[in-house]
């Protein structure tokens, strides 16, 4: 969502971390100016398809440049509000990723609103990553009173049925959170522990 925001990540990296293939289909929900679904589309490329969405007309026009200068055409690239507006363009249970980076801590309101959005977006076997600035002081980013905790985000997310599968540094600045649809089982079970699976 914030320009600011995605100078301090490392996509590629990222990417990479979590698994991304060639013929993959992938969503970036505030994609910004277009650090993360950059790299996105160039991992799933040729035959994957990535979609970028964003409320600001600005960023998203900015985003479309970026990917398309770089020469890749396999994005679409999407204006909306992620709270009130549906996301018709994104065919729903399609998506192999989800990508909420530095998302949630701009959306106190409307929050849940989004993680069920993103959620209804996943194939059954599909997986959902949360980037956000870790919570300490730095010189630039947001408040460090309007960011989220790891923690704090597990917390959220388990609360929507998700598991938590992975985690790690993102950059000098965020962390990354990788989750799955919690199976049945594991959320009869009542799952309390917030650490990523062996």
């Amino acid at each position: 969502m914030d320009t600011q925001q995605n100078r301090f990540l490392d996509p590629d990296m990222i990417v990479s971390r979590v698994g991304i293939k060639a013929g993959m289909q992938v969503a970036d929900l505030g994609c910004g100016t277009g650090h993360l679904i950059l790299s996105l589309a160039r991992a799933i490329a040729p035959d994957g398809h990535a979609y970028a969405v964003d409320i600001d007309p600005q960023m998203v026009s900015s985003a479309r440049s970026y990917v398309y200068h770089e020469g890749y055409r396999n994005a679409t690239f999407i204006v909306s509000d992620l709270v009130s507006d549906t996301l018709t363009e994104i065919p729903e249970m399609t998506m192999d990723l989800v990508v909420l980076s530095n998302t949630l801590h701009e959306i106190s309101t409307g929050r849940e609103t989004v993680i069920e959005k993103a959620k209804n977006l996943l194939k059954k076997d599909g997986q959902l990553l949360v980037v956000e600035w870790q919570k300490k002081d730095t010189l630039f980013g947001p408040p460090v009173a309007s960011r989220l905790d790891q923690s704090e985000v597990v917390a959220i997310m388990q609360s929507h049925g998700f598991d938590l599968r992975d985690s790690f540094d993102a950059g000098g600045y965020h962390y990354g959170a990788l989750f799955e649809v919690a199976t049945s089982s594991e959320q009869t079970a009542g799952i309390a522990d917030t650490g990523p699976r062996a």
